[in-house]
């Protein structure tokens, strides 16, 4: 075994953390309610969430195939869904739905019951909303493909939260939000909505948003894809967008009615990665390997299901430098700048450079690997070599043998 001092302090096991930055608070009780000090004498138990696991799967169409959004794996020991059903936990969120309609086995599987994330089942708890096929997709026998499509279809389900608040976010960014702020923002700002963006909108002084921008930057650049709603509002939004047959989210719901609400836009400072492509997904899961501060914030911030595999295993003549291992992996030969997730094998001899290998990857004696993403259980056989690119990975699709 041969391990560089540079690559031992890189070499890590995700640790999953069991306690929430909500509990870091300080708090009173009133004999009636529990108030969090500095929110505004916000109820955090007057707070709901809502996640959004498939609205983007067809920016990343290798990796959803078998899998939504929210299910992609990240960074070793992560899924997508943990960014924000992480920063609901750690806001003190206890009752989070997360809404799927295809391919959410295996985000079933991860979330559970959310325990893992400190959501107490009791008080609600993570609950995935069962797909069905829907009559406000744009045609018909369709499952729904935008956020209004998904919400009208669910409308009974947000009539029977009783939260004051909603919480809305989607799956295709990397972001560490803290959504306590955000929330004491809107109830100060005594807001109908909020809409969380990293550049300031055409708005007044006091961040009331004026004028909605349409183009795609709107929903790729400037919008973080979270956003908080007075719960009474966005019933009452969905049942009109139902009546009028209404179809865009950030047009029909909120640019028709601007003058007549109260949407403001929430600042956010801090770094976030948007996933729009395989070559994205491939450039923010490598960065992990370079940048320290983003490590950090991963480690510290995010919460993801308890691993269930035996530690690292590394044999007498592996070589590894500059990478991240997770537990469950069996490493004989070499890996160089890699991203190695749980239960993965690489034989002797064999050489993996500059490459993600998903769980359950077996990579034989003698292949060579450079510029590679290998999803689930795929299967490199002896003596194979394949390459790819910085911005065009090799892609080996999920259960796959070559």
């Amino acid at each position: 075994m041969n391990i560089d001092k540079k690559t031992r302090n890189r070499l890590f096991c995700f640790c999953k953390l069991i306690s929430s930055n909500f509990a870091t608070k300080t708090c009173y009780n009133d004999k009636r309610k529990i108030f969090i000090k500095g929110v505004s004498d916000i109820n955090m138990n007057n707070v709901a969430g809502i996640i959004f696991s498939n609205l983007h799967d067809r920016s990343i169409p290798e990796l959803t195939a078998k899998r939504t959004m929210g299910a992609i794996p990240f960074g070793g020991g992560y899924r997508m869904v943990d960014f924000p059903l992480s920063a609901m936990a750690n806001a003190g969120i206890k009752n989070v739905s997360v809404v799927a309609h295809h391919n959410y086995e295996s985000l079933v599987e991860h979330i559970g019951s959310g325990a893992d994330w400190g959501i107490p089942t009791d008080k609600g708890g993570v609950k995935i909303i069962s797909p069905y096929m829907t009559a406000y997709a744009k045609n018909n026998g369709e499952s729904y493909n935008s956020r209004l499509e998904s919400l009208k279809s669910i409308c009974n389900v947000v009539e029977r939260i009783k939260e004051k608040y909603i919480v809305m976010s989607d799956c295709d960014c990397v972001f560490f939000a803290d959504i306590s702020k955000m929330l004491e923002f809107h109830v100060e700002s005594r807001a109908d909505i909020t809409v969380c963006t990293t550049k300031k909108l055409v708005s007044d002084s006091d961040g009331r948003i004026t004028e909605i921008d349409q183009s795609p930057s709107f929903a790729f650049d400037l919008n973080v894809n979270l956003w908080i709603f007075n719960r009474d509002y966005l019933v009452g939004c969905i049942k009109n967008a139902i009546s009028r047959g209404y179809a865009d989210f950030s047009s029909d719901i909120i640019g028709k009615r601007l003058a007549d609400i109260r949407c403001f836009e929430y600042r956010f400072e801090d770094e976030f990665f948007r996933v729009k492509s395989l070559a994205d997904y491939f450039r923010i899961n490598m960065r992990l390997l370079t940048d320290a501060a983003l490590r950090d914030n991963l480690a510290k911030n995010i919460k993801s299901r308890n691993s269930r595999y035996s530690p690292i295993r590394l044999g007498k003549l592996a070589k590894v430098s500059d990478s991240l291992l997770s537990d469950g992996c069996h490493i004989d030969g070499t890996v160089e700048n890699c991203i190695v997730f749980e239960g993965v094998t690489v034989g002797k001899g064999a050489v993996v450079k500059n490459s993600i290998l998903l769980s359950g990857v077996n990579i034989s004696e003698g292949a060579h690997l450079d510029f590679v993403i290998a999803d689930r259980n795929a299967d490199v056989r002896e003596g194979n070599i394949l390459a790819g690119c910085k911005m065009l990975p090799y892609f080996i699709g999920r259960d796959k043998i070559i």
